[in-house]
């Protein structure tokens, strides 16, 4: 057997802790026998995160370093599981032990005195699509204008008019609830063997009722009504005919028994979404309602809890929409069910930013004439720093949240102008002064989020201009995103009397509109310190 050559520097790799949430320490290793152990640890506020683990060598000091090792181990429910190049662990105060096994990678062996070893972590990867990732999770559903049926207690059905309200695009999930427990110093989660087995990203579920709706009031919302919920999984203010939420094709909106055998939900957001965009309505989970009042024979009248949606045991039959029930569930406020999850509802804001009118015409531009078919409504202003802290506050979220990260740049700064908007004690805050100035350093990706937060869109070059001519634009304090992608020759090639097309891109080069009205593109994830933007609510929406 060939000699394994081992001088160990210690290196102690630490993870941004503020985009992260977490970092690796306390980093050493040992030779035993023919293998090297590796030890770590993984500092994390989330007890149970799922994380991507990756071990590499350095045999000149650390100044360069070899790519992932494929031939180690990681201690895993009682036992050392193999793995190449990228281990899954979770997070916790615990020590964590790689074995690399030296000569079956490398025969020759290490010969070398200066030997450093570098752990790297990241969250685990999602399977959900970046694009989705980058939405805002809370999805506004527009009221109905007539009195929709639902279906109430004991399957009887009911009709009742819906009012706005803020439903999450997903179940909420391991890491989300994790979040909420860090948050609250609960010390309870449990780490059963299904611990070991959790996704981050897979939908929480085996909550009692009580901590779900102390997890809804914690983000500062509630869990959905009965109607609320049914006019949301027929598709809200946007209803398709179809027999699921979503399609007629059960597979490809709901994880059921006829495509799956887990016995644990799936991760959220995988299948298709309905008409608003929300996922996983059918199948995967059950999810609470809210506490309803039932009134029985004798006059007495006692709070029930119900629960609708279906779970990933569930059948065709009891998953559509059509034939789906609100489920009576136990009175006791603490009891459980194995496969009832959350999602989370809130009431509509007083928002912060005002729209005018914009009548449909024709729109002129470079000697060619663009049909506005539809009367809209234009945001007065830029949308400011006040207006798009309150998006981010109700979305919940931190600066160190992924889609944070690519929809603002919390940090910029030019020679002529920074971010105003900035985070303290749990809240987004804007700079005493700039409350109503326009929000800039936002990239097109995070003006859109923002849009659709509102329940509208970018506003496309062509209806600017229109908005231009009919003399809404008096107040021009920033250069503005488009929804537009950006062509040089864009215009050119458009025929005559054409709509302007939208573009949902969101990689590339999108238009800007400058101040002078002239057009340029730029890269649509990067932040500048003078483009701001505008919404589009189209009218009768």
């Amino acid at each position: 057997m060939k000699k394994v050559l081992l001088s160990i520097w210690l290196l102690m790799l630490v993870a941004n802790l503020g985009a992260q949430d977490f970092k690796v320490i306390q980093v050493f290793a040992e030779q035993v026998d023919d293998q090297i152990h590796i030890h770590y640890t993984i500092d994390t506020k989330l007890k149970l995160q799922r994380l991507q683990v990756s071990i590499h060598c350095s045999l000149d000091g650390g100044q360069t370093f070899s790519t992932a090792l494929k031939r180690f181990q990681v201690y895993k429910r009682g036992n050392f599981k193999h793995y190449t190049g990228v281990g899954t662990v979770i997070a916790g105060e615990q020590e964590h032990i790689a074995k690399w096994q030296v000569l079956k990678e490398r025969p020759e062996g290490l010969k070398s005195n200066a030997i450093v070893f570098e752990v790297r972590a990241r969250p685990q990867a999602s399977k959900v699509t970046n694009e989705a990732q980058l939405l805002p999770r809370m999805v506004l559903v527009k009221g109905s204008k007539e009195a929709v049926e639902y279906p109430s207690k004991f399957g009887k059905r009911k009709k009742r008019v819906v009012k706005s309200f803020y439903i999450d695009r997903f179940e909420a999930t391991m890491r989300d609830f994790a979040a909420y427990e860090a948050k609250e110093n609960i010390s309870e989660y449990s780490r059963s063997a299904l611990g070991e087995l959790l996704s981050g990203n897979m939908a929480y579920y085996g909550v009692v009722i009580g901590d779900a709706e102390y997890y809804c009031k914690s983000k500062g919302g509630r869990l959905p009504k009965a109607h609320e919920w049914f006019y949301a999984a027929r598709g809200g203010h946007l209803a398709q005919n179809t027999n699921f939420s979503g399609d007629n094709t059960l597979n490809k909106v709901a994880w059921t028994s006829g495509n799956t055998e887990s016995k644990y939900p799936k991760e959220v957001g995988l299948l298709k979404p309905n008409a608003l965009g929300l996922y996983d309505m059918n199948g995967n989970v059950a999810e609470w309602l809210g506490h309803l009042s039932v009134k029985y024979a004798g006059g007495n009248v006692k709070e029930d809890v119900f629960h609708m949606g279906g779970d990933l045991r569930a059948s065709s039959v009891e998953s559509n929409l059509r034939f789906m029930k609100v489920i009576k569930w136990k009175k006791t406020f603490n009891v459980k069910h194995d496969l009832i999850g959350i999602r989370l509802v809130k009431n509509t804001p007083k928002w912060k930013d005002k729209y005018t009118k914009i009548k449909k015409g024709p729109a002129k531009f470079t000697n060619k004439t663009f049909q506005i078919t539809q009367d809209l409504e234009l945001s007065t202003t830029e949308i400011t720093n006040n207006a798009y802290a309150q998006f981010l506050n109700f979305e919940s979220v931190t600066p160190y949240t992924h889609r944070v990260s690519q929809w603002i740049n919390l940090q910029g700064k030019s020679s002529n102008n920074q971010c105003r908007i900035y985070f303290k004690k749990g809240k987004f805050r804007v700079e005493r002064g700039y409350e109503n100035k326009p929000v800039t350093f936002v990239s097109h990706v995070g003006a859109r989020a923002y849009a659709l937060w509102r329940g509208g869109r970018l506003p496309s070059e062509a209806e600017l201009t229109l908005a231009h001519k009919q003399g809404k634009l008096k107040k021009i304090q920033v250069d503005v995103w488009c929804a537009d992608s950006y062509d040089e020759v864009f215009w050119e090639t458009l025929a005559n009397n054409t709509q302007n097309p939208q573009s949902k891109a969101t990689t590339g080069k999108h238009t800007v509109r400058l101040k002078n009205q002239i057009r340029t593109g730029y890269f649509s994830q990067n932040f500048y310190p003078n483009v701001g933007f505008r919404v589009i609510i189209l009218k009768g929406e």
